[in-house]
């Protein structure tokens, strides 16, 4: 049977979660710029369809007792990115874990960056960046995502193009 999603729903009001961004800050940089309705859709739908498809899965998904994903960690994970992604953002990867929460991730960049979403109020985050003096660090979040949009943004500008020659 499928699961109850809310974020199906919110494909019709783009503008909700296009606003919801200011709440991250203003100091915006262009490596992160706000996604125009149409590139939204575009950019999402690969993301809503995945968490259709975990959201989908049996219980015992991985043979090893992994339970169902719940919808609510489904639709706190669509709300996160919807509200975090650039127009350049290269796409996480979306997975399940065994107790039914869900997780994105990218490993790029020399970064690591593993966020477990249980809610929009719990949030697990774990980040690796090899260029840092202190590579490793791991907290939890909850209703404030400002640390993570700036750990987002960060593998955002590591994955534009570089302008310019050195000398």
């Amino acid at each position: 049977m499928a699961a109850s999603l809310d974020y199906m729903t919110s494909l019709q009001m783009p503008q909700k979660f296009l606003s919801e961004r200011d709440r991250l800050g203003s100091r915006r940089d262009p490596a992160s710029e706000t996604l125009s309705e149409a590139m939204w859709y575009r950019r999402l739908s690969p993301i809503m369809a995945k968490l259709y498809e975990l959201s989908n899965l049996p219980g015992n998904w991985d043979s090893y007792g992994g339970q169902q994903v719940q919808p609510e960690c489904a639709n706190a994970t669509f709300e996160i990115l919807a509200t975090a992604l650039g127009e350049k953002t290269p796409l996480p990867w979306i997975v399940p874990t065994p107790d039914g929460h869900v997780q994105f991730e990218w490993h790029i960049h020399d970064m690591d960056l593993e966020v477990e979403v249980s809610s929009l109020a719990s949030i697990h985050v774990l980040y690796e960046d090899l260029r840092s003096e202190d590579p490793v660090e791991e907290f939890e979040l909850d209703y404030d995502l400002t640390k993570l949009q700036s750990l987002i943004d960060e593998i955002t500008r590591r994955s534009l193009p570089r302008t310019g020659t050195a000398g």
